[in-house]
């Protein structure tokens, strides 16, 4: 007795099984493969994905004199227009505020880059957050330290 392979080639996955059977004492090996459409959805239960959290990320914040605090960010875990970024630094009692228009990057919604340029910024560490706000969101980033010199 021989062994048997068949299978199609319209998938990437192939899977084989092997199989052991003794049929009147004599040893058999059977190879069965199964094929899967390489398009057909795998199931697991009714679990549907986790949405990702959504957070504003700051990427750089810097001053320097003539352009004053700028800071960049983005939020991940959403996709839109219409929100607005606001920036917003603290010292001693001082708070300042620069906001503009969000837009859908790719992946994220991009902030950009923001700007306050005013004599109240004086030297010392500012505590800065960037803030998203649209019709649907409402998030902040955690405090980053900004070094005025």
């Amino acid at each position: 007795m021989g062994s048997t392979a068949t299978g199609r080639t319209r998938a990437r996955t192939t899977v084989l099984v092997l199989a052991g059977a003794a049929l009147l004492g004599i040893a058999a090996v059977v190879v069965v493969t199964a094929t899967r459409e390489a398009d057909t959805p795998v199931a697991f239960g009714d679990a549907e994905p986790l949405p990702a959290p959504v957070e504003v990320v700051v990427t750089a914040a810097e001053w320097s004199p003539g352009t004053g605090a700028e800071v960049a960010g983005y939020v991940s875990g959403i996709v839109e227009d219409g929100g607005e970024c606001t920036l917003t630094l603290e010292k001693g009692g001082v708070r300042l505020e620069a906001s503009r228009p969000a837009t859908a990057d790719a992946t994220t919604t991009a902030c950009g880059w923001l700007q306050i340029d005013d004599p109240q910024v004086t030297s010392g560490t500012w505590a800065a957050t960037l803030r998203y706000q649209s019709a649907t969101t409402a998030v902040t980033s955690p405090e980053t330290a900004l070094d005025v010199r």
